[in-house]
């Protein structure tokens, strides 16, 4: 079963939202940097079905390949991020009768950021960010969250604001 969770608008609305703001984007003196990673992670879990009685203790690895892409103008920052999460896992113990592999839990997870940041004015800035998370972690869902399911959750947030610095100083 999946289950959704979506706080604001989908990954669509925050690319409105850069299309939107491109006017305030100049070409001069623009920066651009790309960086890509891979993180791999093993972990040892003892009882994997958090069962009573059929404890199968499992290795996890897992790998993370991402890319990040800034731009930079000095007034406009825009960064883009994604990373995949594969997470595999294999069983160490023989499998007592109805219990099921823990392969059967393996998945593709992911997780994308895109993010906006302009002074348009030397009083005026707008910033905006989207982020996407497909996963299985609950606490991603819900902070105070202590489940142990195994859901998978589509996680977006997004946020657009902007600040209007009223007086350079406040002097009484």
């Amino acid at each position: 079963m999946q289950r959704k969770i979506v706080s604001a608008k989908t990954f669509g609305s925050s690319c409105l939202f850069i299309c939107l703001s491109s006017f305030l984007i100049t070409p001069a003196f623009a920066k651009t940097d790309i960086t890509t990673s891979i993180e791999v992670e093993t972990q040892y879990d003892s009882n994997f079905w958090m069962s009573e009685n059929n404890e199968i203790s499992t290795m996890t690895y897992t790998i993370r390949p991402g890319i990040e892409a800034v731009y930079d103008t000095g007034k406009t920052k825009i960064t883009g991020m994604a990373v995949l999460e594969g997470y595999i896992y294999d069983n160490l113990d023989s499998r007592p009768t109805g219990v099921k592999s823990a392969s059967d839990d393996n998945y593709l997870g992911y997780l994308a950021f895109l993010s906006l940041s302009s002074q348009v004015t030397d009083r005026f800035a707008i910033n905006g960010y989207d982020r996407i998370h497909y996963t299985r972690d609950s606490a991603q869902a819900d902070k105070l969250s202590n489940s142990t399911d195994r859901e998978k959750f589509l996680i977006n947030d997004f946020e657009m604001f902007g600040i209007m610095n009223l007086a350079k100083n406040f002097r009484p």
